[in-house]
């Protein structure tokens, strides 16, 4: 048992010192003398440095601290290293390689060094609290790295190398050196209690590994780390406690963030609700302004001044709407609202318009418009026209706007490769300062004495990016400027949105219309009318002043009813039940899109054409009408002219379906009604199939079994069939008794007893108004 590496060197290097070997008797004697000494002691602090382990690793899983891990690698470190010591370890390497034991402690030493120094790099924070130590701990880190590297292949290829004693030596001192200087030197940059705590940690194990060392006794080093380990718990206890203290800390902080965020959310979306609903309430005084200057304007015994006058208004309540529009936009912007709706049209008759509008401003300030249109007339595409026009409109007006007077606007526009080209260039003030990289930023304004808000361009810009376009400003030279836009064209019709596509009963409706107007002529529809009643109007407006301009545009030709607000526009409508309604939208108690929908769901009202005003404009909006039955959507302000004639085409063709069921509605009809009728017709038909034979069914039983007042079955009934109720149950039986004359071998007065007339002279007599000959003479003819 006394070959070890020493003895084998001593006889080969007799010539060198005798430090460079270990004496004989300081091997495994010396090694289990110890152990058998110190063997109560060491099993104790072994298995607290175990044990020790298995906590950190569980505090690792849990709190997934990587430092946590790494102390507990150190501690499975130390452990090994000292339970290397044990008899059944000693006797193993006694039994095979015996300088092994040496070999192993070595590499682990230089290990545990490195993992130790790393744990505390990590678990400080160095590169964030220490950066000036932070460069030369990682270099220490590195440099450990690559001893252990080196030392450990020494040994592998040259195990009796001789001066391995003074390396190991060396590097322990070395390196102790500069953990004892690095820890106290970070001790005077006044660290927190817990970086406090574990540098005096790692100076009690520098001070026990030292002891151990020049004592021989390791017992020393691992009593100090079991210290150490009680100061590291110390510090764990610490850091949960403030992380527990953080978490509650961040938990309310993102909760005050959420609080915060929602605030702003809010309030944001409360800026943009008063932005949407102050230019909603411009728009009502603006329709007061706007329509009644044109109402004026057409009148042809205007003086010159007088039609300058309303000119005047009408330009400038033009130009406030066109703001109020622009303010509407930057909050659909802002929200995301606002979304494409392609149609297929002509660039040219969308684009030739605007800028004849604005080549009239311009010559106003003599400026010369150059036009170079390059665009086909009879070329459609699909593209939006809203953002064709406020593309057109923003730029056009800024041009007109910032060019001087006498000077020269340019316009260029024609089709690329499956987009649109334009092009606008005009001149600017000499002494204007206009930095185009901030000019489509919001509320930029290059010249502060012309007037404007400083949004068209931004909301130009915003249109553009939407479009998935391209615009770009050059500044040229003699003081001009160019806006080049490019805008591709959409290339699927499905991009239209639902509201442009007609729905299915308004489809129906036109086919209706279409077999009407081809069944009968104009002459005739006269004299199928059985009265020239006035057709009553209800307007539900809660605005007094626009309730009452609204009535005299209708009060000459129609009856008028009139309600402030929904709830009592709906009474009133099933009440009187008028031939066609007039409604705003916004309005208290039931705004108008709930009033559209009762109308059109009550069996009394739901044939009943609704006309919406609103001031709420967009596509969202509109869809909202018409999903709701709206019969037509006009946006304020609106030009009085087009209500009139919407509300002639509504009744007019009302009165088309009504005399259409007059002279084509049975009991059994082919026809199929809209689905707003189908309640209604389907209650009809089963009144009118059990009890048209029972000739004491008057208008009273009828009313009762359609479960409404015989004023209400008056109104629907004229409404829809252009008949009184006793005309219509009358018309039916008569209906009916044609059918019995064709296919009955019955008598003329049997059949009329059959179909409840209560005389056969009286049934002889309908018949023959109704038909044109008596009833033998039509079966005669059958």
């Amino acid at each position: 048992n006394k070959i070890f590496v020493t003895t084998w060197a001593k006889s080969e290097w007799k010539h060198l010192p005798a430090y460079l070997f270990d004496n004989d008797d300081n091997l495994y004697e010396k090694e289990l003398l110890q152990q058998a000494r110190k063997k109560q002691y060491i099993v104790f602090f072994i298995g607290v440095v175990f044990i020790s382990f298995f906590l950190f690793i569980v505090n690792f899983v849990i709190s997934q601290y990587k430092s946590y891990l790494i102390y507990a690698l150190y501690l499975l470190g130390v452990g090994l290293y000292y339970a290397n010591r044990e008899p059944i370890f000693l006797n193993l390497y006694n039994q095979t390689v015996p300088e092994l034991l040496y070999y192993v402690n070595q590499i682990t030493h230089i290990l545990n060094i490195g993992v130790y120094i790393l744990f505390v790099f990590e678990f400080l924070d160095f590169k964030n609290n220490f950066p000036k130590v932070f460069i030369f701990t990682k270099k220490l880190l590195y440099g450990i790295l690559l001893f252990g590297i080196l030392y450990s292949l020494l040994l592998i290829i040259y195990p009796f190398f001789p001066y391995r004693f003074i390396a190991i030596d060396a590097f322990r001192l070395l390196t102790t050196l500069c953990c004892v200087g690095l820890f106290i030197y970070l001790m005077f940059q006044k660290p927190d209690r817990i970086a406090t705590i574990v540098l005096i940690g790692s100076l009690v194990l520098i001070i026990g590994n030292a002891t151990s060392l020049l004592t021989g006794d390791y017992t020393i080093f691992l009593k100090l780390m079991v210290l150490e380990i009680i100061l590291f718990s110390l510090v764990v206890a610490i850091r949960n406690k403030q992380t527990n203290v953080l978490r509650l800390k961040n938990k309310y902080d993102l909760e005050l963030e959420k609080v915060n965020t929602q605030s702003l959310k809010d309030l944001d979306q409360a800026k943009n609700r008063f932005y949407e609903n102050i230019t909603h309430e411009f728009r009502t005084p603006l329709t007061l302004i706007l329509s009644p200057a044109e109402k004026n304007l057409q009148n042809k015994n205007l003086s010159h001044n007088q039609k300058q006058d309303f000119g005047l208004i009408q330009r400038n309540a033009n130009r406030l709407l066109n703001l109020v529009n622009q303010m509407l936009d930057l909050v659909k912007l802002e929200d995301g609202n606002l979304q494409l709706s392609p149609q297929k049209g002509t660039l040219k008759n969308v684009l030739m318009p605007i800028i004849d509008a604005h080549k009239i401003n311009a010559g106003e300030k003599g400026i010369t418009f150059q036009e170079n249109i390059h665009l086909p007339d009879d070329c459609e595409q699909w593209f939006d026209i809203d953002v064709v026009e406020k593309i057109s409109n923003n730029l056009l007006s800024n041009a007109v706007k910032y060019t001087p007077k006498d000077g020269l606007i340019q316009i260029d526009s024609s089709i690329g490769d499956a987009s649109w080209l334009l092009k606008i260039t005009n001149d600017t003030h000499a002494d204007a300062e206009i930095d185009v990289v901030q000019i489509f930023k919001r509320y930029y304004r290059a010249d502060h004495q012309t007037p404007g808000t400083g949004i068209g361009l931004n909301i130009t810009k915003e249109l553009v990016a939407l479009a998935k376009g391209d615009i770009k400003v050059q500044k040229l030279p003699n003081h001009k400027i160019l806006f080049a836009v490019s805008l591709p064209f959409s290339t699927l019709q499905e991009n239209t949105t639902t509201f442009l596509s007609k729905k299915q009963s308004e489809i129906e409706e036109e086919k209706l219309l279409t077999e009407i107007n081809t069944t009968y002529e104009p002459n005739d529809l006269d004299e199928l009318k059985y009265d020239q009643k006035t057709p009553t109007l209800l307007i539900i407006e809660d605005n007094e002043e626009m309730r009452s301009f609204i009535v005299s545009n209708f009060i000459d030709r129609y009856a008028i009813l009139e309600a402030k607000n929904g709830a009592d526009g709906l009474s009133l409508a099933q009440n009187e039940i008028p031939d066609l309604i007039i409604s705003d939208v916004m309005m208290p108690k039931m705004n108008g899109f709930k009033l559209c929908d009762a109308i059109k769901q009550n069996v009394l009202t739901s044939h009943i054409p609704l006309i919406l005003l609103t001031a709420k404009v967009g596509e969202e909006n509109e869809i909202q009408g018409f999903k709701t039955g709206a019969d037509a959507y006009i946006t304020k302000p609106f030009s009085t002219e087009k209500l009139i004639i919407r509300t002639q085409q509504l009744l007019a063709a009302q009165e088309r379906l009504a005399i259409y069921y007059k002279n084509n509605f049975g009991i059994n009809p082919n026809l199929k009604v809209v689905d707003s009728e189908a309640e209604f017709t389907a209650q009809l038909m089963a009144v009118l199939n059990e009890h048209i034979t029972d000739a004491s069914f008057d208008i009273e039983k009828f009313s009762q079994a359609m479960q409404m007042s015989r004023r209400q079955l008056h109104r629907k009934l004229k409404a829809t069939t252009e008949m009184t109720p006793t005309e219509y149950l009358r018309n039916q039986r008569l209906k009916l008794a044609t059918e019995l004359l064709k296919n009955s071998d019955a008598t003329v007065a049997e059949i009329a007893y059959e179909v409840g007339f209560n005389t056969p002279s009286y049934f002889s007599k309908c018949f023959k108004e109704r038909f044109g000959c008596t009833p033998n003479e039509y079966i005669n003819r059958g």
